[in-house]
C-alpha cells in the first residue's frame, strides 16, 4: 500500500505506540482538541489497527486547515498515529 502523499503537509502531533515507542501526551499539543476527539471516536469505533481508512490516513476538513491522521505501525504490531496539518 501505497504511503500518503505528505509534501506540504506540517507535523503537528501523535499519539498511541506500544512500549518502546510511544509518544507522549505533550506530543498533542499542538493538535485541534476537536481534531483529538475525533481521532479517539475512530479508534473507539474501529479499533486501533483499522481506525483509518485503506489508504492509511483519515481526513478532516477545519475552518482553516485539512487534517491527515496517520496510522504506523510500531514494534510488536502495535499502531500510532501521526496527525498533519496543511
Amino acid at each position: 500500500m501505497a504511503a500518503p502523499d505528505l509534501v506540504n503537509w506540517q507535523w503537528i502531533g501523535g499519539y498511541g505506540g506500544g512500549h518502546g515507542f510511544s509518544f507522549k501526551d505533550s506530543d498533542m499539543k499542538s493538535v485541534p482538541k476537536w481534531v483529538h476527539k475525533e481521532l479517539l471516536r475512530l479508534i473507539e469505533e474501529y479499533g486501533l489497527w483499522d481506525a483509518v481508512n485503506k489508504d492509511e490516513y483519515y481526513e478532516l476538513t477545519g475552518k482553516v486547515y485539512r487534517y491527515r491522521i496517520v496510522r504506523f505501525t510500531v514494534e510488536q504490531g502495535k499502531s500510532a498515529f501521526r496527525i498533519y496539518r496543511r
